[in-house]
């Protein structure tokens, strides 16, 4: 195991084993190689509720959504020293000790017992584990491979042969501090920060450098579907179950704009020149907002159902995915010259655009995955066993990553019908995937409140 740091008291351990050589704490071993990195943001006091930040006189500053697009500058708290996590609990350290004698006794009982204990002292502060996953490829299997769908409205898929299980290549990091299912990341254009929205109704700031939570945003009143950086990389949009689509400063908080929709906002982008925001609802409808005054100048209807992804081309194109099976790509100032594709047979779940603009990916609860332009499908990609929850093309231009209800992100040759990789280290549905912008890492959000980062092939 690689030198981490202890979950409870943050002394460094060694490399001999999992046991706190200061405080005895033992800190559970997710893999041979995992690292733990103490976050700055866990509660002061052993007694305190989970918090956004660890000084007893300084609280994270909290904002409500409001009807008007007036910014708000609240009080932003100097960064403050790591604090230490919660003592271990007297029915930990017993069962720890016995454990121990158990080892030394049995040795095998007591290694079991221990890889069944849970972390000790672990709270939503905001923490990142550095570990090795597991992954399937598939250079003999073009199809890929999945799990039993949990969704009822997908439809079979077809039948493939299971591929040998490998290495993922490189590290993987698991981002904790949510409560709540993670339906969204997305990247900083630097590729140093990364958002996550959930349901828990907050969006977090990560430092992929330094592997630590450093902002919390908590505008929304209910559950936070999407999120998106602008190009320059100083705000985010976010939308959610709360009908709003906000936009604010990524490290302070201040809000530039709110709007409002009459149904759930499930997907927001911004505009190639950062003026413009767009959100596609349950509502039907994609609304263009003006972040500069917070008016929405357009709104788009040519969808007939609930309209569950948005991408907007740097050539200032939309494409629409909705439940009525279709995408639909429109001016996204005008809705001038639409154009309809109906290649999928059940309803459509993700968009996005290839890096020059010229072809679309889409996914869908049919489960397939599917590359085409306004003359044809060029690829359909089958191995995905569950309803496809999000799309995204690398800045490369040479892959496809897909995320699935099926616990699966697959990658696939943007030039071929190939899934050339598959990452499977999660039993929890994977809602969102976005690439870095070097192409180089991927991050995942799941179901069960984190966001994993690693390296494809």
């Amino acid at each position: 195991m690689q030198p981490g740091f202890c979950r409870n008291c943050g002394e460094q351990l060694q490399a001999d084993g999992p046991f706190c050589g200061n405080c005895g704490t033992y800190n559970t071993i997710e893999s041979p190689q995992e690292r733990t990195i103490i976050s700055p943001l866990t509660p002061a006091h052993a007694n305190e509720e989970p918090t956004i930040y660890s000084s007893a006189t300084a609280t994270a500053p909290q904002y409500q959504p409001a009807p008007v697009a007036n910014p708000i500058t609240p009080p932003f708290p100097a960064a403050r020293p790591p604090q230490p996590e919660r003592p271990t609990s007297r029915r930990t350290a017993l069962i720890t000790l016995t454990t121990i004698a158990l080892m030394a006794a049995g040795g095998g009982i007591g290694w079991k017992l221990l890889s069944q204990q849970g972390p000790t002292g672990i709270t939503s502060g905001g923490n990142s584990t550095r570990l090795t996953g597991t992954s399937t490829t598939t250079a003999n299997n073009p199809a890929g491979t999945g799990t039993a769908p949990t969704n009822a409205n997908t439809t079979p898929a077809t039948t493939n042969t299971t591929p040998a299980t490998t290495t993922v290549p490189g590290t993987v990091y698991i981002y904790r501090g949510h409560r709540g299912s993670v339906g969204s990341v997305a990247w900083s254009p630097g590729g140093v920060l990364l958002a996550s929205g959930s349901g828990d109704l907050q969006v977090h700031i990560w430092n992929f450098k330094t592997h630590r939570r450093i902002f919390t945003y908590t505008g929304h009143s209910q559950d936070v579907q999407s999120v998106a950086w602008n190009r320059g990389g100083q705000y985010v949009a976010s939308g959610g179950n709360d009908f709003t689509v906000q936009v604010w400063d990524a490290l302070t908080g201040t809000r530039r704009m709110i709007g409002q929709h009459t149904d759930v906002v499930w997907s927001v982008c911004w505009s190639y020149d950062g003026y413009y925001v767009a959100s596609a609802s349950k509502d039907k409808t994609v609304r263009v907002w003006d972040v500069r005054t917070g008016n929405n100048v357009y709104t788009y209807t040519g969808h007939t159902d609930a309209i569950y992804s948005v991408a907007w081309a740097s050539n200032g194109r939309i494409a629409s995915g909705s439940w009525d099976g279709t995408v639909q790509l429109w001016d996204g100032l005008t809705g001038a010259n639409p154009f309809t594709y109906k290649g999928h047979t059940d309803k459509v779940t993700a968009v996005d655009w290839a890096p020059d603009n010229s072809k679309i990916v889409s996914g869908s609860m049919d489960r397939t995955v599917q590359v085409w332009n306004t003359a044809s499908t060029l690829h359909t990609y089958r191995g995905h066993t569950g309803m496809i929850t999000s799309v995204a093309w690398s800045p490369d231009s040479t892959r496809i990553a897909s995320s699935s209800a099926d616990q699966q992100v697959k990658l696939w040759d943007a030039n071929s019908s190939h899934n050339i990789y598959t990452y499977a280290a999660h039993d929890q549905q994977a809602w969102s995937t976005a690439w870095s912008p070097d192409s180089a890492l991927i991050a995942s959000s799941y179901q069960d409140g984190n966001v994993r980062v690693w390296h494809p092939v």
